[in-house]
């Protein structure tokens, strides 16, 4: 028995001893695997070709990148060099037309030109001329409001920078220059009262130069009274034989010595206590009253030159009447003309 038990203890010992080893060889094995696969994944050697790669391709491309913007920044400045070029062309050539302009003589005028304004309607003729221009507020804007702004400014130059005014100024110079080298001229400028007045009967170069005297000082201001200027006309024995005016709508005057000048804004249907403004009924009956009274002491021909004017529907009507019964012209022209 005594055997038997030691023999059994041996085989426990050695069944132990080789299950340590066992488990250190296969932990060593093990260890070896886990080396041999880490240094497979090691990228260095593998990738190098491949980065090295596509470094040179970016560095090709940021190249070519920089020659596509250098070959851009080329063809701008090409660009503008070329249409510096032009303008510096265009400008030269201006300059030379300008001075071809100014050494060129003048054209001589011509009496065909005369011809193609009675296309339009008007015509200046007549052996002794009278141009009555309206110096009146109304003739420095065709708006109301315009001109109820102009009031306003007590030192008058707003009323006379209107573009109308200008118009008006411009159209009276064609007038002149435009009149028959055989006719006498004289102009007369009025509003509620006489203005201005050439010094004499002349010809169209010495009334031009006396109305751009006389003009300089008169700005546009008050109100209009046709009846006064006919009046004047009348007890100065002008002899005109052909009247042009140039105006913009009905009086809103009496004539100086109508007793309705003094007691109108008590008349009904002229002025009232809630206005100071003269009503389009009174207008008219000024209007109808002067040239009536005008007319029966005068055969003169009247053409009417009618401005625009905002709120004055009745005037195209009452003058068109009036010119057609002197055998005259009413001409209304676009507001750019002469302008």
């Amino acid at each position: 028995m005594r055997n038997v038990r030691q023999k059994r203890e041996t085989n426990i010992s050695t069944l132990a001893f080789i299950d340590v080893m066992a488990c250190g060889l296969g932990a060593v094995i093990l260890l070896f695997f886990i080396l041999d696969f880490n240094e497979e994944s090691v990228p260095q050697i593998i990738n190098g070709p491949a980065i090295e790669n596509n470094t040179v391709h970016l560095e090709e491309k940021y190249a070519a990148m920089l020659d596509a913007k250098n070959s851009k920044l080329n063809e701008i400045k090409r660009l503008s060099k070329k249409v510096s070029d032009s303008t510096v062309k265009l400008l030269e050539t201006k300059l030379k037309l300008q001075d071809i302009d100014k050494t060129a003589e003048p054209e001589p005028q011509r009496k065909d030109i005369d011809v193609a304004n009675q296309l339009i309607g008007l015509a200046v003729t007549g052996p002794k001329i009278q141009i009555l221009l309206d110096t009146s507020a109304s003739m420095a804007f065709p708006q109301l409001i315009d001109i109820l702004s102009g009031l306003e400014d007590m030192s008058g130059k707003r009323l006379a920078s209107g573009r109308k005014w200008r118009q008006a100024k411009n159209i009276t110079r064609w007038l002149i220059k435009k009149a028959p080298d055989s006719s006498l001229l004289k102009v007369i400028g009025f509003s509620e009262k006489i203005t201005f007045e050439s010094s004499s009967w002349g010809d169209s170069v010495s009334t031009l130069n006396q109305f751009n005297t006389s003009i300089k000082n008169i700005s546009p201001k008050n109100g209009t009274s046709l009846a006064t200027v006919l009046e004047h006309i009348q007890s100065s024995s002008s002899e005109a034989t052909d009247i042009y005016l140039v105006t913009d709508g009905l009086p809103t005057l009496s004539g100086q010595t109508n007793p309705i000048r003094a007691i109108g804004k008590f008349i009904k249907g002229c002025r009232n206590s809630n206005s100071q403004y003269v009503s389009g009924e009174c207008r008219e009956t000024f209007f109808l009253e002067a040239i009536n009274k005008f007319g029966n002491q005068s055969s003169v021909k009247v053409n009417v030159i009618l401005l625009a004017l905002e709120g004055d529907p009745r005037a195209a009507h009452n003058y068109l009447h009036w010119a057609n019964s002197t055998g005259g012209t009413l001409f209304s022209p676009a507001s750019y003309w002469l302008k």
